[in-house]
């Protein structure tokens, strides 16, 4: 779910957790992934990109519970994309 970031917060939420539930619906092979690699090509902190990337992780799933999808029903397939130094 990356490049969602060109729009405002909630248009933003309201394309992450569009993503999240056609991909539970329709792709069950298909992992979504959160990732910041874009912030840590930038050279934040560790610390700080860390906290991001879970602060991000956590929004999506709220995004998702708000408009109706069950954890269940996604959370098994969300994968973390871990890009620190």
């Amino acid at each position: 779910m990356r490049n969602t970031y060109i729009y405002p917060p909630k248009p933003s939420m309201r394309i992450i957790s569009d993503i999240i539930e056609y991909c539970s619906n329709n792709m069950p092979r298909y992992n979504t992934s959160v990732s910041v690699v874009t912030i840590w090509v930038k050279r934040v902190p560790t610390v700080f990109s860390s906290s991001i990337y879970y602060a991000d992780g956590i929004e999506y799933i709220k995004a998702a519970i708000n408009a109706g999808l069950k954890i269940d029903d996604f959370a098994p397939r969300l994968s973390f994309f871990f890009a620190l130094a």
